[in-house]
């Protein structure tokens, strides 16, 4: 097969303006009589006449305003006098876009819906769905109620209002109050980092009589929900508010309320533990370790809580670090540890392991 044959002859350029359309038009100029110019060609200077031009212009205004009308609603043209012309084209304006509604304030405790009648409830009320809360609240809550604990639940400020607004027939006898977190597989469902810090204070200005409060994966409480529940419950023994995990904790936390709770031995005079989220600054190690000097027998807990991930089971668990102090120092806990918990504090001891081989 032979081969192909170049062409001969340089390859044309692409011209992007078409030269034959640009050429002027020949053969019979077209006569223009006909739209109103009396004696004028394509080719010749068109004589305008008063009258004749403005009945031209007029005609096509009136062809051109017809057709635009139909294909665009937002004009209109003004008929005043039944006159018409190119100064009538009057814009019609769009409506305005409605506003979108605005979000619905949240609801105060006062707004809330009390129940008619609180019955005995149960003494300890668990629940472990947010569904639960919605369905058996006003059933399990009632004037026999100590403990509310939340497991497996997203606890929100309504939460605690609703609460609240049971009355002083629950919250006055209120004990205890925990809200839990654990892994619960690829994702946890359980947490408390919607919680504000204005519910939990309301919390403890309702519930004088807790003894037990426990809110774990809370995100940006303060010094200040540590003095409230100081300075609002007096029988408070033990008080755990640590951060949200999974790397996304906030320092929130500065040790002003443990100066509060040296300089003043009235606030929380039965405290026994104090679990809070680790902070390694020295502003904050300092006040919390002269706080365990100042009361001898409480323990405080420095907790870092982290969700980790096994990439070969495909499932998530917590890792918990703790570092207890007491009386100033780093102490041990558990069996291999030497402090104990009494009735009224902790106190230094043998650790277990020698009480049991040597007693």
């Amino acid at each position: 097969m032979p081969p192909a044959r170049k062409p001969r002859g340089r390859a044309k350029k692409f011209d992007p303006i078409d030269r034959a359309a640009a050429k002027p038009p020949t053969g019979k100029p077209r006569d223009l009589s006909a739209h109103g110019f009396e004696h004028a060609t394509e080719d010749e200077p068109v004589a305008r006449g008063v009258n004749s031009g403005i009945g031209a212009i007029e005609a096509v205004t009136e062809s051109t305003l017809s057709e635009f009308q139909s294909t665009s609603p937002n004009f209109t043209q003004s008929n005043d006098n039944n006159e018409s012309s190119t100064s009538n084209l009057v814009p019609r304006l769009a409506p305005a876009p409605t506003p979108a509604p605005a979000a619905a304030p949240a609801q105060s405790v006062s707004s809330l819906k009390a129940p008619k009648s609180v019955g005995p409830g149960h003494e300890e009320a668990y629940f472990t769905r947010n569904e639960r809360w919605q369905q058996d609240r006003e059933r399990y809550l009632g004037a026999e109620t100590k403990e509310v604990k939340f497991s497996n639940f997203i606890l929100k400020d309504v939460h605690i209002d609703e609460l609240i607004a049971m009355g002083s027939a629950v919250c006055r006898n209120l004990e205890v109050f925990m809200s839990y977190y654990h892994s619960s597989g690829s994702e946890s469902r359980n947490y408390a980092k919607d919680l504000t810090e204005e519910a939990v204070i309301r919390l403890a200005e309702n519930c004088p009589n807790l003894r037990k409060v426990k809110l774990e994966c809370t995100k940006g409480l303060t010094d200040r929900a540590l003095t409230c529940f100081f300075e609002k419950c007096p029988n408070l023994t033990d008080l755990a508010i640590t951060a949200l995990s999974q790397g996304d904790r906030v320092k929130a936390m500065t040790g002003t309320a443990f100066d509060d709770l040296r300089e003043t031995l009235d606030l929380a005079p039965k405290l026994i533990e104090l679990r809070v989220e680790l902070n390694e600054s020295k502003t904050f190690m300092k006040a919390m370790r002269d706080l365990t000097i100042a009361r001898e027998k409480l323990l405080v807990q420095l907790v870092r809580t982290d969700e980790l991930w096994h990439r070969k089971e495909e499932y998530s668990y917590l890792h918990v670090h703790e570092v207890n102090y007491l009386k100033g120092r780093k102490r041990e806990r558990g069996r291999g540890g030497n402090i104990k918990r009494g009735e009224d504090g902790y106190t230094l001891g043998r650790p277990a392991w020698v009480e049991d081989y040597y007693y």
